[in-house]
């Protein structure tokens, strides 16, 4: 490989880095907002397969992993274009109904006017 040729591929690897970190890695503010739930659907347990990347130099068998039954709950939040959705157990989903107030604590990600995404890190009742 030539020294010319590193000198180019360098700074591409640098600004993917960059990219990557700014998007996924950064320290994003938690922000909390009050929202009221508007859905709230039941997923049974289930299963999906993993597939092994790369060459298949062996023998692969796919690996199947088990998913809990849980609830997806819908918040709406005031500001959000968007419905926030938030996975919950069943136990602590018996105590959300649609209708209730929530507090919603939550980071923004991504990269404002290509891609943005809402995580929900945490949903509290408001009595």
């Amino acid at each position: 490989m030539s020294p010319k040729f590193q000198l180019i591929v360098a700074p591409a690897f640098l600004v993917l880095a960059l990219g990557i970190w700014f998007v996924f890695l950064r320290a994003a503010p938690l922000r909390t907002a009050t929202g009221i739930i508007r859905s709230k659907t039941f997923a049974p347990a289930g299963e999906y397969v993993q597939y092994q990347p790369g060459t298949r130099q062996g023998f692969y068998t796919p690996t199947t992993i088990p998913t809990s039954e849980h609830f997806i709950i819908g918040i709406h939040v005031p500001g959000q274009p968007a419905e926030l959705r938030y996975a919950a157990n069943p136990t602590e989903a018996a105590g959300l109904r649609v209708g209730q107030q929530v507090r919603v604590e939550y980071q923004e990600r991504g990269v404002p006017p290509i891609w943005n995404r809402v995580y929900v890190i945490n949903l509290k009742r408001q009595d």
